[in-house]
């Protein structure tokens, strides 16, 4: 492990693989005003941007996150504006809960952070509780990976999980599950699949990974992206 890179844990908040005191990728745990535990910054081991948070016409988006789209019904994806204790926080109509302090384990090459998270009703019953290990590991060759681990127990009763499905009329459907908000600096998107399939032909299609890449800050000779596994 290179002396620049090193760890900064911030118990019940935060966890960054930093370069030079700079972040490369910070896990963000906590229920901060209602948010989903998210990863942003993310970034290349050269520096580039891979995610953006809270845009302007998507503020429910955080960098790389988490979220059922429908569980019996009810919205957990989107978030609205909601009146709280004073304040205004964005907030799903299912509720997303980090139900537990979280359990961190670093090392030199290695750091993990286990969290409960109970998916809430508006009635306020926990219709699914995950085990979340997420694992982020030192850089080696010029990139590094996030391990994503995700153990779900339904409550007392049954579940039904759906999304918005894909049809003329909401050709965008279908999203739900690991999501990831590029940087606007990606630019000249690409995409492949493990059967080959490229660009908009991997939309909805089965794989064993896809890879999403990108030129960064209109610079022909950086390629910057993820592979998801």
């Amino acid at each position: 492990m290179s002396r620049n890179y090193h760890w900064d844990y911030h118990p019940g908040h935060k966890i960054s693989l930093s370069f030079c005191d700079e972040p490369l990728a910070t896990y963000s745990f906590a229920n901060v005003d209602g948010a989903k535990p998210f990863i942003h910054p993310l970034s290349t081991v050269r520096g580039v941007p891979l995610t953006v948070s809270q845009p302007s016409d998507h503020v429910w988006h955080r960098g790389v996150w988490f979220s059922w789209k429908y569980i019996n019904g009810v919205n957990y994806w989107e978030e609205e504006p909601v009146s709280k204790d004073g304040e205004i926080r964005l907030l799903s109509e299912g509720r997303t809960r980090v139900a537990e302090d979280e359990v961190a384990r670093l090392n030199a090459d290695q750091a993990e952070v286990t969290t409960s998270i109970d998916y809430i009703s508006p009635t306020g019953s926990c219709v699914i509780h995950e085990r979340r290990l997420v694992r982020i590991c030192m850089p080696k060759d010029n990139h590094y990976t996030i391990d994503w681990e995700l153990d779900f127990t339904v409550g007392t009763e049954a579940v039904i999980l759906s999304a918005t499905p894909i049809t003329d009329e909401t050709p965008w459907g279908g999203y739900a599950g690991l999501g990831w908000r590029a940087a606007r600096s990606l630019r000249q998107f690409r995409m492949l699949n493990s059967e080959g399939a490229t660009d908009e032909t991997t939309n909805g299609a089965k794989a064993r990974w896809i890879d999403l890449s990108g030129v960064a800050d209109g610079d022909q000779n950086i390629v910057a992206g993820l592979a998801i596994l």
